[in-house]
């Protein structure tokens, strides 16, 4: 499955490892919800 590639996690520093993967996914989750921060502030 694809998600199952994109969700995968590992131990370890590669491509595929949590360390890797869990901040890429945080960041992605601020970027997309930033502007509607914004936007509801201003």
């Amino acid at each position: 499955m694809e998600m199952e590639k994109m969700f995968h996690m590992n131990a370890g520093l590669g491509d595929s490892s949590y360390a890797q993967n869990s901040t890429m996914l945080q960041k992605r989750a601020l970027n997309l919800g930033e502007p509607l921060l914004e936007e509801s502030i201003l």
